[in-house]
């Protein structure tokens, strides 16, 4: 009663007080508030105008540029401004709402060749920003992040994002800040690429002038909270229309790829790159996995030789890198190595069609863009002209490189066929039913061709989904939602898992999960299948479970696909059909049934390789770290308290995941080079020699040259060398100075100094926490990063 009387009087109090119109502000910001031709549009203008309508208030719509706004606003000119965040400096001078409507943040692009990646590389940049955007100037905005790390750049404003994303397109910017939803759906095109530096997350809210129209957001607060309440709100409706990504536009191209070969091509690249990468990287100790993965990679290759249709990878010069055995028969090459093969294909077409070849494979890769060839005519080695229909996609590898993945459909007697159905309609025009039944045929080979577009969309689908994903139950969900796209006659289905000795359900559709889940099924009273099987009605074998029986639907056939990896069991999809479902499980859908099984398989033995291959990486480098400890004899636990120094350091200044592990595995192993210091300097207990002082200084460039060769720790080798610089140039080896010194070295030299401070030593006692605080503090600007000591200091107090 209370509830509705408040809502009364606040209808009441609307009612009254606005019945002048509102005017609300608009600016330019997609697709949260925009104009189209003159239209206003967006989540924020459309739900507000569906609340004022519903509650009979007036209102217009006023646009401008968001910086005059914020003036309009604090000057009585508007009554409202939406998609507005909150700062400490505009609570000074306006009132918000409640509830908030979306949470956003801001995100740095740059252009496609940028290698700017962090705060630090801005330094000496120009900065697109917007004025008075919270994503500039407010608490963790850009400004205060580039001034927290000590990075100078410059800022030039610019009226809304658009301007932004023009200027940094025409490059009168190295980057720009603009909102996170903005920029997703207009980056690709100004052909600008997002960077990891995320700013500012905030709830997005309306505001008013202070001490006005608080009426007026208490109605959209009210309104706001029922709709977040309701199912299918007109709230959720627009939020769900403007932010889906269906509505952005996907390439037709990609619906004609053959999904089988996408699957496969990506997985034997993938093993090829990570097979390459660990030749080259890895020791004796890696030997047998390099083994496994070029079993599967075997593997893989048997099975793409399986397709029907011509698959291959060529370079920007038209050199092919990879082929399947479809492609090689063309060409009267089984067995030919790669070189055979490209010498065999440039001498097969003249110059002009080689010429064309090239020109489309540069297309897609310098725009990475799909390039589709409805027809193409070639021939054979015996002289035979053959028609393919061919699709180049982009292929991006490792070091930048791009290559273009063809895949051509031989559709020479599709083409033959047709052209003999023309024929014959010239001399039948009379048969009219011969020409209707063609016709017909001609559709049903159409409605054929869309169902298999239609399962490759969801195929690539999952595979985009397989490293998004990093708990398997996850992904396995996301298998069983779209597997009823692969087999439309199925009406009803479970996905289970053994857990234990027991079977637990991840997800059902048509049956109640929750109550077959409390009904304790066992896996020794359970139907298991490790096999793809067709069961008639299955309940009837779960006579031992009524709960069951009776919490699920009446199924005339089960279709079980089991979920392995190697030999392991993890579970089963089951699929139904009801029992007054006339239709039986079809050859395509058990085919693909078959498909699903086998790729679920792949990908758990790649998950299962990966995790061996870092448990590896992970043990080396610790047994690497014994090693040091057991040569010198004051390191021991050294290495570790460094790591997690340096770690805690870098996590409190918002480093992101992979650069955190960076710096903690750098610091782990910043001491590898004094492996090539006599163990007699290094354990002396007496005061060092000139000479004998050199020569330990030489540790961080031993440990340099040793890792600089292992590419994946080119990064690694360069922070470890430079961890003994001080900050004001009179460190070693090089004698940098100030920022010339990487961030991350800077903050190995106080994690390493710390722990030096605070152990015991031969030549003396260790310092207590205060004392070592005051040598930071005394050596702030000598020896030390004077930013970073403070942060350091605030963690370890």
């Amino acid at each position: 009663m209370k509830k509705t009387l408040t809502i009364l009087l606040i209808f009441l109090s609307v009612n009254i007080l606005f019945s002048k119109s509102i005017i609300i502000g608009i600016y330019e910001n997609y697709p949260l508030v925009f104009t189209e031709k003159g239209n206003i549009k967006g989540i924020y203008p459309e739900i507000i105008e569906n609340i004022f309508k519903r509650n009979n208030i007036k209102y217009e719509f006023k646009t401008d540029t968001f910086s005059n706004h914020i003036e309009n606003l604090r000057e009585g000119k508007i009554d409202l401004l939406v998609d507005i965040i909150k700062t400490n400096e505009r609570e000074n001078f306006l009132d918000y709402n409640s509830e908030s409507f979306l949470t956003n943040w801001g995100q740095l692009y740059v252009n496609s060749f940028s290698n700017i990646n962090s705060i630090t590389d801005l330094t000496e940049k120009k900065i697109g920003v917007v004025k008075e955007d919270g994503y500039y100037k407010g608490e963790d905005g850009i400004k205060y992040l580039s001034d927290k790390f000590g990075v100078k750049t410059t800022f030039i404003e610019y009226e809304d994002y658009e301007d932004v994303f023009l200027a940094l397109k025409e490059k009168k910017l190295d980057a720009g800040v603009v909102s996170r939803i903005y920029g997703y759906y207009s980056y690709n095109k100004y052909d600008l690429k997002p960077t990891a530096i995320l700013l500012n997350p905030q709830n997005l809210y309306v505001a008013v002038k202070k001490g006005e129209n608080k009426e007026i957001i208490s109605l959209i607060d009210n309104e706001i909270n029922k709709m977040k309440n309701e199912k299918n709100s007109f709230f959720t409706e627009r939020i769900n229309y403007w932010l889906d990504e269906s509505n952005t536009g996907i390439s037709q191209y990609l619906k004609t790829l053959s999904l089988l070969v996408i699957i496969l091509i990506l997985g034997i690249v993938l093993t090829y790159i990570i097979s390459e990468i660990k030749i080259k990287n890895k020791t004796k100790e890696l030997a047998s996995l390099n083994a496994e993965l070029e079993i599967e990679k075997n593997k893989l290759q048997k099975i793409i030789d399986l397709l029907p249709d011509m698959v291959y990878v060529k370079n920007y010069n038209g050199k092919i890198l990879l082929a399947n055995k479809k492609y090689k028969e063309f060409f009267k090459q089984d067995d030919s190595s790669m070189e055979e093969l490209n010498s065999k294909f440039f001498k097969l077409f003249n110059e002009d069609i080689m010429t064309e070849f090239i020109r489309t494979d540069r297309i897609v890769i310098e725009k990475k863009e799909i390039v589709s060839i409805p027809e193409d005519i070639a021939y054979d080695s015996e002289g035979n002209v053959k028609y393919f229909k061919t699709v180049k996609i982009p292929l991006e590898g490792t070091e930048n490189t791009v290559h273009v993945l063809g895949v051509s459909s031989d559709i020479t007697e599709v083409k033959n066929a047709y052209t003999k159905i023309n024929e014959q309609n010239q001399i039948l025009e009379s048969s009219l039913s011969q020409i209707k039944a063609s016709n017909e045929e001609l559709e049903s080979l159409y409605t054929e061709n869309q169902d298999l577009i239609t399962k490759i969309e969801n195929i690539i689908y999952i595979m985009e989904s397989v490293f998004k994903y990093e708990n398997i139950d996850d992904f396995l969900k996301v298998i069983f939602n779209k597997i009823f796209d692969f087999i439309p006659e199925a009406d009803y289905g479970s996905l289970w898992k053994l857990n234990g000795d027991s079977i637990f359900y991840l997800e059902t559709k048509g049956h109640d999960k929750e109550k077959l889940n409390s009904a304790g099924l066992k896996a020794e009273n359970f139907i298991i299948e490790k096999e793809i099987i067709i069961k008639d009605n299955i309940l009837e074998y779960d006579e031992n479970y009524p709960d069951l029986i009776k919490n699920s639907k009446k199924i005339k056939k089960t279709l079980l696909i089991p979920i392995l990896s190697k030999d392991k069991f993890y579970g089963n999809f089951a699929l139904d059909l009801d029992e007054s479902n006339p239709e039986r499980f079809k050859e395509d859908s058990l085919r693909f049934a078959k498909y699903i099984s086998n790729l679920i398989s792949l990908i758990f033995s790649l998950r299962e390789s990966n995790k061996a291959h870092q448990v590896m990486q992970e043990d080396i480098i610790f047994s690497l770290v014994k090693m040091i400890e057991f040569h010198d004899e004051y390191t021991k636990g050294h290495s570790e308290n460094v790591a997690h120094f340096s770690r805690l350091m870098a996590r409190n200044m918002n480093f992101d995941e992979d650069k955190i592990n960076e710096i903690y595995w750098s610091a782990i192993i910043h001491d590898v080079g004094k492996l090539f210091i006599d163990k007699n300097i290094l354990n002396k207990p007496n005061r060092l020699t000139k000479d004998e002082f050199n020569e330990i200084k030489k540790h961080p460039v031993y440990a340099y040259n040793i890792l600089k060769e292992i590419s994946s720790m080119e990064n690694i080798a360069r922070y470890i060398k430079y961890h003994h610089e001080r900050y004001d140039g009179s460190g070693y080896p090089q004698g940098l100075k100030n920022n010339e010194i990487p961030l991350e070295s800077r903050i190995m030299t106080i994690a390493d100094s710390w722990d030096a401070m605070t152990r015991d030593r031969i030549y003396r006692k260790a310092l207590s926490k205060e004392e070592a605080i005051e040598e930071l503090v005394k050596n702030k600007g000598v020896q030390f990063d004077p930013d970073l000591v403070e942060i350091f200091i605030n963690i370890v107090k």
